[in-house]
């Protein structure tokens, strides 16, 4: 049996950033997203804290992890992205169950996943709340991010990227935060595909089964609908249920029955509630047999 691929889809509904500014954006599902933005203003040079430090930056793989007291942070009510001459600061505020600002964030730890143009950054399974699902920025090296809830109900984010990056993950006290450092770097990153609430990731052209598509969305319900297509005719029809819909974007896994194989059409997403047409990506690929 041939090496397992695996598809990471996400789905998302997105509202354009203003050049140099922050939009929040939420399905109709989604709680009232909360966002929060800053930029340098001084009147002199601005130093960049992205590039200070003696941490240093990484191209792909793990990015480090923190690990401290008991979290008393419960969930995430803020992302804000800095952009600085030569680099960009993501910062994630939490807060604790009683609304306060966040004291301590418990074990948390990152990877910049190169092939998928992500950083992925897993929170304490403590942290279950989100006053916002996904964001948009209009940075040079930040595109937008997602909050993901896990198979274990655990939270993660995505930060997708818009250009070839390298990266570092640390935290910061009083209040306690999370940060993402980006400088430009590395090898080319492959972008997801953003279709209306749709986005999957780069995929390869030819699959060896067994093929899974895996990935996260917001689908009504959290139904989630596999199909192929070979020549315009469905061969095959599979459906599963997203881990969440109405706080967070849910995650799927989803498999291909091993029989197909061929040139196929495959979809991803679900079927209009209203009229019944199919709102999702299409993407055309060979599944060797």
């Amino acid at each position: 049996m041939g090496m397992r691929t695996s598809f990471l889809a996400l789905l998302v509904a997105l509202s354009a950033a203003a050049c140099g500014s922050l939009a929040p954006t939420a399905s109709s599902t989604a709680p009232e997203t909360t966002v929060q933005t800053g930029s340098p203003t001084t009147d002199g040079p601005v130093a960049a804290p992205c590039l200070e430090g003696s941490n240093g930056f990484f191209g792909d793989g793990p990015l480090g992890s923190q690990s401290g007291d008991a979290a008393d942070a419960a969930t995430i009510t803020g992302l804000a992205m800095t952009p600085y001459e030569g680099c960009e600061q993501l910062v994630v505020e939490l807060a604790a169950a009683s609304g306060a600002p966040a004291t301590s964030l418990g074990t948390t730890h990152a990877e910049l996943i190169r092939t998928n143009g992500i950083v992925r950054v897993h929170l304490d399974p403590s942290i279950t709340g989100t006053t916002l699902s996904d964001v948009v920025f209009d940075g040079s090296l930040v595109d937008r991010v997602y909050v993901v809830r896990d198979f274990d109900d655990s939270l993660f984010f995505d930060v997708h990227l818009s250009a070839s990056a390298v990266a570092r993950f640390s935290e910061i006290s009083s209040p306690a935060r999370l940060v993402v450092d980006l400088a430009p770097g590395g090898t080319e990153i492959r972008k997801a595909d953003h279709e209306g609430f749709i986005v999957v990731m780069p995929l390869d052209d030819t699959l060896t089964p067994p093929v899974s598509v895996e990935g996260y969305g917001r689908t009504f319900e959290g139904n989630v609908i596999l199909r192929a297509r070979r020549d315009g005719n469905i061969v095959a029809e599979t459906y599963t249920t997203s881990t969440d819909y109405l706080e967070t974007w849910g995650r799927f896994e989803i498999g291909l029955p091993t029989e197909i194989t061929g040139n196929l059409e495959l979809f991803i997403g679900e079927d209009s509630a209203r009229d019944g047409v199919e709102q999702g990506i299409r993407l055309d690929v060979t599944v060797e047999g």
